[in-house]
């Protein structure tokens, strides 16, 4: 098991770290999961159920058909108490073809805790079954099979315009998604520019994710994203001050992402990791707990519009 030193991932989880930079799109599939949803990353302090010969461990995890390295993260039920490595083989197949791919291990520390991340540079076939498979002297412990699916969303979305409205329901940003049968979950991400200062720093980027407003009409489902409380929590001088403007913004875009689940996501949402981890709850994981799911994104550029001065 090797530890790397991990650079903050900069989003509303304020925890999230990256194992390298390949694995930044993966890392932020997992926001998914966290939202419903798409994540480990969002919240560390999820708790295993109660040690049991039963339920060996927990897996947590996206496959991401869009990102060219893929994440799962193994919390050993017996020994995530003392922080061990959980000491095992994580395999991840593809069971329509049979080809399997070993998952490096990596270490991430956030704390006195440490999280153990199974991770490797493989991409994900749309529309194929996968399974991932926990194993120690080649003898499966824990085992979660997923679907992925078999195209990406297709999105419709309007503008951002600041500065942002004092009124009720006037900041707000209409998405429309159709073509897939389940939605995995939606982030919105804004780069803000940090001060000078004499040099030039790179843009910071901050996600939110916005799962919890997905609506299901008939034959489409329909987003509507109160971006002012994202624009207010990033603005460089403080939230006292409102919403972030033009001038502190990167980019004239934000980026939205819309990932559609598979065919076996489930249907719930709002969902905490928490109540996802007890035994009673939604899993498909065997001899364990979690659950890893099937998810294809797609990122479009949404305008951020400001008036013209005339």
């Amino acid at each position: 098991m090797t530890e790397e030193e991990l650079p903050p991932f900069p989003s509303t989880c304020s925890t999230i770290a990256m194992v390298s930079t390949q694995m930044r799109s993966s890392i932020r599939s997992l926001l998914f999961l966290a939202g419903l949803l798409f994540t480990f990353g969002c919240d560390p302090t999820v708790d295993v159920v109660r040690p049991s010969d039963q339920y060996q461990y927990s897996l947590f995890g996206t496959l991401n058909v869009a990102a060219d390295t893929q994440v799962i993260r193994v919390d050993p039920h017996l020994d995530s108490l003392e922080n061990r490595s959980p000491d095992v083989t994580v395999v991840l197949e593809n069971l329509e073809t049979g080809r399997e791919v070993t998952l490096r291990d990596s270490v991430l520390t956030i704390g006195d805790d440490r999280f153990y991340n199974y991770w490797a540079p493989t991409s994900i076939a749309p529309g194929t079954t996968y399974r991932v498979t926990v194993q120690r002297e080649n003898e499966p412990l824990t085992t979660a099979t997923a679907t992925t699916p078999s195209a990406p969303p297709e999105v419709d979305a309007g503008s951002i315009s600041l500065p942002c409205v004092d009124r009720e329901s006037g900041n707000i940003l209409y998405v429309e998604v159709r073509g897939v049968e389940h939605l995995a979950g939606v982030t919105l991400s804004y780069a803000i520019q940090p001060p000078t200062n004499g040099s030039t720093p790179p843009p910071v980027s901050y996600t939110f994710n916005h799962s919890g407003e997905i609506e299901r009409g008939d034959e489409n489902f329909v987003i509507r994203i109160d971006y002012q409380p994202d624009l207010v929590s990033i603005n460089p001088e403080s939230s006292e001050h409102g919403c972030a403007d033009s001038t502190d913004l990167a980019h004239s875009y934000a980026e939205l992402v819309v990932a559609a689940g598979g065919p076996d996501w489930p249907t719930w949402l709002h969902v905490s990791l928490n109540e996802i981890a007890r035994p009673d709850a939604f899993s498909n994981v065997t001899g364990g707990h979690g659950y890893v799911g099937g998810i294809y994104p797609d990122t479009i550029r949404v305008p951020i519009r400001t008036p013209i001065a005339r």
